[in-house]
């Protein structure tokens, strides 16, 4: 897991990022999703307002189609909400989900 784009503004209160995920399927990809979430509150300490995936709320949404990472980020930006639902791309270059979202900060 990395994060693969440090911040895109998209208020003051959000911020998007996208994280990379290793995963053989949507269960597995569901289950390394709730370890960075874990970690991601580990390391800030539960403080909130983050603006990392700590601030979801777990649940993954998977796009069907098969994307490069361009178009994959660019969908999930164009999908994602702020306190909604992480989206997850299946990137057909790289063996591997591209995960994102507007997290709170």
């Amino acid at each position: 897991m990395r994060l693969t784009k440090e911040v895109i503004s998209y208020d003051k209160r959000a911020e998007f990022k996208t994280y990379k995920i290793k995963a053989k399927d949507s269960e597995e990809l569901k289950l390394r999703v709730k370890e960075l979430i874990s970690q991601c509150r580990y390391e800030h300490g539960h403080s909130g307002y983050t603006g990392t995936i700590a601030e979801s709320n777990g649940q993954v949404i998977i796009c069907q189609q098969k994307m490069n990472e361009e178009n994959a980020e660019e969908y999930i930006f164009n999908h994602a909400k702020k306190w909604e639902d992480n989206i997850a791309v299946y990137l057909e270059d790289e063996d591997c989900y591209l995960l994102g979202g507007f997290y709170s900060c």
